[in-house]
């Protein structure tokens, strides 16, 4: 873009050949596309377009929901798409009429002049529903052990490419939650709140007609005062930093799966924890986990001291 500014009353023109626009980064694209995302009621409008209608009388009930948006760019970074997954349901009293899955999927391109993005179409991909079952359990503050109240909880089916999400919930005033219509599989179950430190369960196993209680998941404000963080790094038997496996923390005696995190993109994980006690740290990539105990004493916590875990060895089979 070239252009000449100049000033009223000044006997010069400056020339602005040599002006570069300031590039939007990665993470600002990011941003930005998540904040693109249309609402919900656009969402259900348009994933339902395409799906046969019948007139319908007032006893029948329609149900829609979708899972979380996510979000994908291009390596280009000049294209991006928001996806969901959705259910949508007809009943009337307790019989079922109809019930569809599917994933919507919205485009956009980037506009470096305007710079935003701008939905260019959106797909929708109609699936056979599949045999279904349930999802519930609780989720508390992992110091006080009160109900976290609206907590947002939603599963992540890790077994297929790509990944399949659940609807999402919200917990109630005691802290409990329901997921329901969740296709058979094996699940991360996410605990996420504002103020909190993410949290999940691993492979929670989810069956047909089935509903299956996890416990509880425990989140950690990420204003408590008092608490330690724990550092390490996952390995393989060659000595090489495993990146993007999956770190978790599990209680002895009571095997309650508590903080978990991931390995960052050079193998290393940080967790912060607040209750003194014993526990193995888990690693698993791949479906392959190992684990080392760890002790974390009254001491260490009341004084916040950062704990260096030994090594956590992963025998994979390669590396992604």
């Amino acid at each position: 873009m070239i252009f000449i500014a100049g000033c009223k009353g000044c006997n010069h023109e400056k020339n602005t050949l040599d002006f570069k626009e300031k590039t939007v980064s990665f993470s600002e694209k990011i941003r930005l596309l998540k904040k693109s995302v249309p609402a919900k009621e656009r969402i259900k409008e348009s994933a339902t377009s395409n799906i046969k209608k019948e007139i319908l009388v007032s006893e029948i009930n329609i149900f829609f929901d979708t899972s979380i948006p996510r979000v994908e760019i291009s390596p280009s970074r000049k294209e991006g798409c928001c996806k969901y997954d959705f259910i949508y349901k007809e009943s009337k009293e307790d019989e079922l009429l109809k019930l569809i899955r599917g994933r919507i999927t919205f485009n956009y391109i980037w506009k470096e002049t305007l710079k935003r993005w701008v939905e260019v179409k959106h797909e929708v991909k109609i699936k056979n529903p599949k045999d279904m079952g349930s999802i519930k359990g609780r989720i508390v503050n992992g110091v006080t052990k009160d109900p976290v109240v609206e907590a947002i909880v939603y599963g992540e089916e890790r077994t297929q490419i790509p990944y399949e999400y659940t609807l999402i919930c919200r917990t109630n005033n005691d802290g409990y939650f329901l997921i329901n219509h969740v296709s058979i599989g094996r699940y991360y179950v996410y605990g996420t709140k504002e103020g909190f430190i993410k949290n999940l369960i691993v492979n929670v196993a989810v069956e047909k007609d089935k509903t299956i209680d996890i416990g509880t998941i425990y989140l950690l404000s990420q204003k408590t005062t008092k608490a330690v963080n724990i550092k390490g790094r996952v390995i393989d038997k060659s000595g090489n930093l495993i990146k993007e496996a999956t770190i978790y923390m599990e209680s002895i005696p009571k095997k309650e799966d508590l903080p978990i995190t991931a390995t960052s993109s050079i193998g290393k994980y940080t967790l912060s924890f607040a209750s003194p006690g014993k526990y193995k740290v888990i690693a698993q990539k791949e479906n392959i986990s190992n684990f080392i105990y760890l002790t974390i004493t009254k001491k260490e916590v009341e004084e916040k001291q950062a704990i260096e875990a030994e090594d956590i060895l992963v025998l994979i089979l390669f590396i992604r």
